[in-house]
């Protein structure tokens, strides 16, 4: 295993060669329960006395490597042998593929540690202060959302882009990490599998979050190999509407019998939010087509996003008219995805005003092309 993992990190690219050595380490992995010495992560130090968060599989502790904070993401201990094994080999089965991906939009993966919380395992990576995508957005409202779905799109396209695809499974808001640059990385490679010949068994229909899943994923008959990644596009016109509206899809369903019976029986479209234009609204109905093969690519998507863009660049022209019951209006010239503030000062009632305007990426409302405006008075000279 120790060399197959070295030739997986001398090679570049998802060539055959490449792809026939990570199939050779996900057979041996999963027939042994074991991974490469280079897993290994030795002075690695918990924080705290307890866990940060915990979950249905494990617990997420706090610690450090190098001086520098990591997250310890810990396989909980269960008593049946039966739970032991499962869970270990799901484990193994995470790492493994974690392991070998490397891109900018993927959360590192810095190894696993077979000390610190013996006799469970732990798998490593940096600690993201800033937390979950969603959590962020409440706390930083005017952030570039349009930016993070780009760099979502593009994690996805990598994971698509291997050969066999990889399939990521369990996309939504809280698997979309923020790096302290601001920028966005998948993370929780639990459910993800590599696509070769297998159809979803057991080990994927109905897991994930059901609010995200689509269709396929729910009605077993609906199913077509062909169409694998097509899993991670639904789930991710999902994950957009959460991303742009801050609500979870469909939000007036509150159990989840009546969440299938919404999407397989009912077949009803997602309300559209009333932060979505029509352009990024078309594009996310393209990615929640109840027929997997009527939904785009993560290729296309990514070139939509970017085309769309660069149309809102072209004519980024922020027009503020009617503020203050039609008396005072301004116009702005604005870069579109500017994160910065942009002020100007104007004249109202005598006084002078400073016309702050937010743009958060592309979001708009549906009464004109501010998303946010606050005028605030400031000191008489």
């Amino acid at each position: 295993m120790d060399a197959l993992q070295t030739e997986l990190d001398r090679l570049e690219g998802n060539d055959r060669y490449r792809s026939a050595c990570m199939k050779a380490l996900r057979y041996l992995g999963d027939q042994h329960d074991i991974f490469p010495s280079s897993f290994c992560c030795r002075g690695v130090v918990r924080e705290g006395k307890g866990s940060v968060w915990g979950g249905g599989f494990g617990d997420i502790w706090k610690g450090s490597l190098s001086d520098k904070p990591v997250c310890l993401k810990v396989l909980r201990f269960f008593s049946t042998e039966t739970d032991r094994e499962r869970l270990r080999k799901e484990f193994f089965h995470e790492a493994l593929i974690w392991r070998q991906l490397r891109h900018p939009n993927i959360l590192p993966f810095l190894g696993i540690s077979d000390e610190l919380f013996a006799p469970s395992l732990c798998m490593i990576s940096p600690w993201m202060a800033n937390g979950n995508l969603i959590r962020f957005l409440e706390g930083n409202p005017f952030h570039d959302r349009f930016q993070s779905i780009l760099e979502v799109v593009e994690g996805i396209n990598y994971l698509h882009d291997f050969d066999p695809p990889i399939v990521h499974a369990d996309l939504r808001g809280a698997n979309i990490l923020v790096t302290d640059d601001l920028t966005c990385c998948l993370a929780d490679f639990g459910l993800s599998r590599i696509i070769e010949t297998q159809v979803p068994g057991t080990s994927m229909m109905l897991k994930g979050s059901l609010r995200w899943l689509p269709p396929e994923m729910m009605d077993y008959s609906l199913f077509k190999h062909a169409h694998f990644t097509a899993i991670d596009i639904y789930s991710l016109g999902c994950t957009i509407i959460e991303i742009y509206s801050g609500q979870l899809p469909f939000p007036h369903i509150k159990n989840d019998v009546a969440m299938i019976h919404e999407v397989l029986t009912a077949r009803r479209e997602h309300t559209r939010p009333q932060v979505f234009d029509d352009d990024l609204w078309s594009l996310v109905m393209t990615c929640l087509a109840f027929e997997a093969d009527a939904r785009p690519s993560a290729g296309e998507l990514r070139q939509s996003l970017y085309a769309l863009r660069a149309a809102r660049d072209a004519s980024s022209t922020a027009d503020a008219t009617g503020l203050d019951n039609g008396q005072t209006g301004v116009s702005i010239n604005l870069i579109s995805g500017y994160q910065a503030t942009t002020v100007q000062t104007f004249l109202l009632h005598g006084r002078k005003v400073a016309l702050v305007i937010f743009w958060i990426g592309c979001v708009l409302l549906s009464t004109g092309s501010i998303l946010y405006l606050r005028i605030k008075y400031l000191p008489s000279a």
